[in-house]
């Protein structure tokens, strides 16, 4: 996904993770819908992931040099 570029998503409680590029911040959103009028959202940060996301980035740099 690219900044600004627009998705759907299934009414299905589903998780989605999301990663920021720069620092690799990793967070885990799950939607769901509320008595049929409310949309629930629940967003917990991903400390493994983002572990794995930084050090994968980090490798990659050292190989560069």
């Amino acid at each position: 996904m690219k900044e600004g570029e627009e998705f759907s998503l299934d009414t299905n409680e589903q998780i989605l993770r999301f990663e920021c590029c720069d620092c690799g911040l990793t967070h885990d959103f799950k939607f769901g819908i509320k008595n049929r009028q409310e949309i629930k959202i629940i967003i917990k940060r991903n400390n493994y992931s983002t572990g794995q996301k930084r050090r994968k980035d980090e490798k990659g740099t050292n190989e560069k040099l």
